[in-house]
């Protein structure tokens, strides 16, 4: 069978700009271009390494669309809080004004954070932005190009205002690997079906648990018939999340009913079932990754041989192809992938208010690829952005000496040691390169 990538650029005119205080890690660190008359990275506070002896190379940013409407069937479980519905402002799943203000946020703080290294005028040479094709990703690449790069930087003998028309490239939904975990969508039906059967079933059962629901569905209103029909996991994925946006968004969920240490215990349910039935197993913490692990490795040996080291043969003509010799990556993607790369990579994610691991909607990996002066060795520096003041910060990596600055080798190590143990996400997917359609 022949295999074939199809991929899609959508472009867009930045038209406005959302001007908002983005939080910040850090102390708001500022970088220059490492081809800039100063190229010293100065010391942003993130860490324990002085920035003095390294220079950023490339950044790979990781971003999870900004906040969303529920999903339809929510309301119909919950017609107690159909009241609302209309005050999103968008259909259901949308991105909000909400989501895009945060968005915006976020690529102001790349702007302001990263100023000269990624440069005020989009540039096809030196950036690529990529999102998984749905609305509320590709809006959300969209909003952060609006703020990172403004009006007035675009080319001359167009509009009076010079915007900036940026390119947002995407995969047809059923051959997505790179960002989302599309060709395992079977194996991830079945396995996280049988940790529902079990592992999720016993959860239910839990005396605290058991009332919880009871008394959700009955402030939801929920009729018996749909109370006698919906799955577990139905109830747990659409209702709870469903109350969980409304209260992200600022409104009040079934009219005030719900306290606050309700509303957190429904939360970490939620979070403990979605945890569990995607990344139960070693397997599944290894495939909901997809490509992008091995993206992340593949780009630090390609830095480190200074533009000779030879890709693998499956990432020419792909967007991982176009995105490794290109200095600033933007990828933007849906809350399983942000999960994915913390259970691929072993890292943890902390967000005061919060369920264990969880992130919230915008949340962002920025990985900063510096190269070591004195001994010109790249190394990997992750961190985590959040639209929540005072949250984020540097991630640790157990498997990298020196924690959160970790060496290409010592990537590449962790890496391997996990594909070695359970196989890689194409031999667990059973994945032949053919587009699989669902």
């Amino acid at each position: 069978m022949i295999a074939v990538r199809f991929s899609i650029s959508i472009t867009f005119a930045v038209v406005t700009i959302i001007l908002l205080s983005s939080s910040r890690f850090g102390g708001g660190a500022r970088y220059t271009a490492a081809w800039a008359l100063d190229s010293s990275p100065r010391r942003d506070g993130g860490g324990n390494d002085d920035n003095s002896a390294f220079t950023l190379i490339k950044l790979m940013i990781i971003n999870r669309h900004g906040h969303r409407a529920p999903n339809g069937a929510f309301w119909r479980m919950c017609p107690n809080d159909l009241p609302n519905r209309r005050r999103f402002g968008v259909h259901p799943e949308g991105l909000t004004g909400v989501g895009l203000a945060e968005e915006t946020a976020f690529g102001r703080y790349l702007r302001e954070t990263y100023n000269d290294f990624i440069s005020p005028s989009y540039n096809d040479r030196k950036h690529f932005v990529s999102a998984v094709g749905e609305p509320r990703t590709l809006q959300s690449a969209q909003s952060i190009a609006q703020a990172l790069w403004r009006d007035g930087y675009g080319p001359r003998k167009f509009l009076p205002r010079r915007p900036q028309v940026v390119p947002v490239f995407s995969d047809i939904a059923s051959h997505e690997y790179l960002l989302n975990d599309a060709p395992c969508w079977p194996r991830t039906k079945a396995d996280a079906t049988a940790w529902v059967r079990t592992v999720g079933a016993a959860l239910a059962k839990d005396p605290a648990n058991q009332k919880l629901i009871t008394d959700l569905e009955a402030l939801c209103g929920m009729s018996p018939a749909m109370a006698a029909t919906r799955s577990l996991d139905m109830l747990i994925k659409t209702v709870i999340d469903g109350v969980i946006f409304t209260h992200d968004f600022g409104l009040t969920p079934l009219n005030g009913k719900i306290d606050k240490k309700t509303f957190f215990a429904l939360r970490n349910l939620s979070n403990t079932f979605l945890l569990g039935k995607l990344y139960g197993t070693d397997a599944q913490k290894t495939y909901v990754a997809g490509n992008l692990p091995e993206l992340m490795v593949e780009t630090g040996r390609w830095l480190e041989g200074n533009g000779t080291y030879r890709l693998p043969s499956d990432f020419s003509a792909t967007n991982e192809g176009d995105a490794v010799p290109r200095p600033v990556n933007i990828f933007c993607v849906h809350r399983e992938m942000m999960y994915g790369l913390a259970f691929f990579w072993d890292w943890e994610y902390s967000v005061p208010d919060l369920a264990p691991g969880e992130v919230p909607a915008t949340s962002t990996v920025i990985l900063e690829y510096v190269r070591e002066r004195a001994t010109g060795r790249v190394w990997v520096r992750p961190k985590l952005w959040t639209p929540r003041p005072n949250t984020g910060g540097p991630l640790s990596l157990p498997g990298c000496a020196k924690k959160t600055l970790c060496a290409v080798e010592e990537l590449q190590s962790i890496y391997l040691e996990r594909v070695r143990r359970t196989g890689t996400w194409q031999t667990l997917c059973s994945w032949r390169g053919s587009i699989q359609f669902n």
